[in-house]
């Protein structure tokens, strides 16, 4: 028996199958309703950014007696803004805070408690799928580098570094074929910006010079050696590259430091374009191990599982069959 069209992908220990279906419409929401927002007074700590520092100066006395025109908002938008506030608050008073705040918009306690356990239920879902496809573009890339971007104020401001930063990976894709995937991240105490990613760079295609740099580590209060491209560094400020081996640990291990990251922080998570996902292929039933997931869907493959792109015979997989499949990012 043979399944076709399948979506493959590597889960770090298996290549794992998920069966061809037709896709359902999802039915649009009806929009949302807007209310008046209500300005709130809590504020947990270190929640202000200088854009919204900028909207509480104190207005004007000629402006006194004008009634300015009421905000407006859906409930949704606010709970996003509130939740995002709420992430600077321990963990334990994440919830107290949002509902405190989210309560001039509800007429009962039930109906505010209800809307907000489904909200961060919903929170959490969205990271975890979040996360899922982030692990399984990164096992489907090759990624050779681990690196981290970091601007000098001397050069440029934050949002000069975001963008530049942005242009020149971007850049670096169209020309040089590069990939990459990361997330912007503030560092706990300086609060400086950083973008930690991982690249795939091809053979002669990285700029400048791969340097090794001796300095002190501030957060492990020792000295450290890195490794560091003039390029970038030249910029931007500092640049630091960890090579990945070829063995799945150290690819798990950058993983696993992007993804703390990815909850914590809020920030989308940035691909490069058409970045993929999956392989498509059919599947012989014989290289099935067996069943799983909801309603045994899925399927674990052996790891020389014999691929095919139209019904027709590519071979047992291998590095060579894997970039002959066809490949999609979603």
């Amino acid at each position: 028996m043979i399944y076709p069209e399948n979506k493959i992908y590597f889960d770090g220990s298996h290549y794992i199958a998920i069966p061809h279906t037709e896709g359902k419409k999802r039915r649009l929401k009806d929009p949302e309703e807007k209310v008046e927002v209500i300005e709130r007074s809590k504020s947990p700590p270190n929640s202000i950014t200088p854009e919204s520092a900028e909207l509480q100066k104190i207005v004007p006395t000629f402006f006194v007696d004008e009634k300015p025109e009421p905000i407006m908002a859906t409930k949704s938008e606010i709970f996003n803004d509130i939740y995002a506030e709420a992430r600077e608050l321990p963990r334990q008073h994440r919830k107290e805070y949002i509902i405190d705040n989210m309560r001039p918009y509800f007429d009962t306690d039930i109906d505010l408690e209800t809307y907000v356990n489904e909200k961060i239920i919903n929170k959490r879902k969205n990271v975890l799928q979040r996360k899922t496809r982030f692990i399984r573009k990164a096992y489907m890339n090759d990624f050779n580098y681990f690196a981290t971007f970091t601007y000098d104020s001397k050069k440029l401001d934050e949002q000069t570094f975001r963008k530049k930063l942005s242009m020149c990976l971007s850049t670096f894709q169209k020309r040089k074929g590069w990939r990459y995937m990361g997330v912007w991240e503030r560092a706990p105490q300086t609060k400086r910006l950083h973008f930690h990613c991982l690249l795939l760079v091809p053979k002669d295609s990285m700029p400048g010079e791969m340097i090794t740099v001796r300095d002190y580590n501030t957060k492990e209060k020792r000295m450290q050696e890195s490794i560091q491209n003039t390029y970038f560094n030249d910029r931007f400020g500092r640049s630091d590259f960890e090579e990945i081996g070829t063995t799945e640990y150290d690819l798990s291990r950058s993983l696993a430091y992007i993804m703390k990251y990815i909850e914590k922080s809020g920030e989308k998570i940035v691909y490069s374009r058409g970045l993929p996902m999956y392989m498509i292929s059919d599947i012989n039933d014989k290289d099935v191990i067996c069943h799983f997931g909801i309603e045994d869907k899925k399927m674990i493959l052996t790891d020389e599982f014999t691929c095919y792109d139209y019904g027709e015979e590519l071979g047992p997989f291998s590095d060579k069959v894997k970039k002959l499949l066809r490949k999609t990012s979603s």
